[in-house]
């Protein structure tokens, strides 16, 4: 897979910034665990994660009793009742759209990365997404580092 750690370097900080306001985020993609790394500065009691590759590397890395790995497909996982959504798994249409109807676990916020650089994959089904869901809007958006996107619930 093609991981590098400084994919999302310039997003760590706000990824720390709302995990700081999170009881549970569950992330789908963890590749080198830059944005586990992040999460888990912040996150108060647990950090799930899911990715088809073992990620050896980040599960050797690090070591963090609030974060469980799960090697598994993200589209069919079971996922906990949780404050933040991070996406940044398989940058498909499909997939994206397939994780989106994780949404009604979701109570906060869903954070997606590559929403600049792979948008023509990304942003279609997230516009179809809020189409769909008027309680959800988005909060911010970053352009550098390939791309951030937050969208947040309303209460």
């Amino acid at each position: 897979s093609e991981c590098d750690l400084s994919d999302t370097i310039e997003h760590h900080n706000t990824m720390t910034r709302y995990a700081q306001a999170c009881a549970v985020i569950v992330e789908f993609g963890v590749c080198l665990g830059g944005s586990t790394r992040a999460f888990l500065r912040g996150v108060g009691s647990r950090l799930e994660s899911w990715d088809t590759d073992a990620c050896a590397q980040a599960r050797e890395q690090i070591a963090d009793p609030k974060w469980v790995f799960h090697q598994g497909d993200s589209k069919t996982a079971e996922i906990p009742e949780c404050d933040m959504l991070y996406i940044d798994s398989e940058h498909t249409r499909q997939q994206v759209a397939a994780e989106l109807l994780h949404a009604p676990k979701v109570r906060r916020w869903i954070m997606l990365h590559d929403t600049v650089t792979l948008a023509r994959e990304v942003c279609p089904p997230v516009f179809a997404f809020l189409a769909s869901h008027p309680e959800w809007c988005v909060r911010e958006h970053f352009d550098n580092n390939n791309g951030l996107t937050i969208l947040e619930k309303s209460a």
